[in-house]
């Protein structure tokens, strides 16, 4: 491990009492199934050997920024790791990350992970969790597959809002990073939706109360996204036609027959 990164190391000290017993165990190997068997052993001891490192990783990252917002199980036998995140999130299926042994295209068997956000298995994902240089950096993995949640819930989100107001395209600006959902009320009036990455609690960018308690339903699951929005882009064009006419002279009236 070199600043919480897994990487290739030659010529390191081993202690002589597990040396002389792994080497003991891989000649018996060797004469009992050959040297495709100890190629086995040996690969096998390596993916497990990583995995356990990456174990490690993880609890110092639960340690850390992400305590109470990430967890994860460990389990040795069959050499699996299953990270979970987002746990503050209400009324949505639980996220989950495995890491393991598994089979790639070629029906071998490889040092790799499946994402499953919210329960559904993500194929078409272009990430890998070892780079050229055979260094495993877990952090970069969550970060990455933590963005590419976020994408796809503000992406579906802006589809939402178009399904439901004619024409809401045009007042929809999506950042670069697919992070912020900005939507344009008036000329000078706008709501800018985003997702905390640690938590994955939704927030708006200089909030009033309104996006306070919108925020609120949205985290507790009482209401959903794009409805708040839309209710906040109601209730602010109220507000500005209600000044207009305050500034003109005009008076509400409850009752007018």
């Amino acid at each position: 491990l070199e600043n919480s990164i897994i990487v290739p190391t030659q010529g390191e000290d081993t202690n002589s009492t597990i040396l002389h017993t792994i080497q003991n165990y891989c000649d018996t190997v060797v004469n009992d199934e050959g040297f495709g068997g100890l190629y086995d052993i040996l690969y096998n001891f390596s993916i497990n050997s990583k995995i356990y490192l990456i174990h490690k990783q993880l609890i110092d990252l639960r340690m850390g920024l992400w305590r109470g917002n990430m967890t994860h199980s460990y389990t040795a036998e069959k050499s699996l790791i299953t990270v979970s995140y987002w746990l503050q999130k209400k009324n949505v299926k639980p996220t989950t990350v495995q890491i393991g042994k598994f089979q790639n295209k070629n029906g071998e068997c490889e040092l790799s992970f499946k994402w499953f956000k919210e329960e559904v298995l993500q194929e078409s994902i272009d990430v890998r969790l070892i780079d050229d240089g055979g260094n495993i950096d877990i952090l970069l993995l969550l970060n990455t597959l933590i963005k590419e949640h976020i994408k796809s819930i503000i992406l579906q989100l802006k589809e939402k809002l178009i399904e439901s107001v004619e024409d809401v395209d045009k007042m929809i600006i999506i950042s670069s990073d697919y992070e912020k959902l900005t939507f344009k009320i008036a000329q000078f009036k706008e709501i800018t939706f985003s997702i905390d990455p640690l938590s994955g609690s939704s927030y708006f960018e200089n909030p009033t109360n309104m996006m306070n308690r919108s925020a609120y339903k949205i985290n507790c699951g009482i209401s959903m996204n794009f409805i708040e929005i839309l209710r906040l882009k109601m209730l602010i064009q109220e507000s500005i036609f209600a000044s207009m006419m305050n500034a003109t002279g005009w008076v509400h009236l409850n009752n007018i027959r």
